[in-house]
């Protein structure tokens, strides 16, 4: 779907989850990333803006 700037998300997500040397199945949630979930799971379509602001944060 156009205009739906979830994808950008999720591959911060998995960049985030691959690249760091800790250990990667250890849980690190921070509200940023809380806010990223619930816009990947939720129905609405997310703008450009909106993603940038939470990427800024993350």
């Amino acid at each position: 779907m156009r205009g739906d700037a979830r994808r950008l998300l999720l591959s911060r997500m998995v960049i985030d989850h691959r690249l760091p040397t800790s250990d990667p199945f250890r849980l690190t949630e921070n509200p940023a990333q809380r806010a990223i979930t619930d816009h990947l799971l939720g129905d609405r379509a997310v703008d450009m803006a909106e993603v940038g602001e939470l990427l800024k944060v993350a």
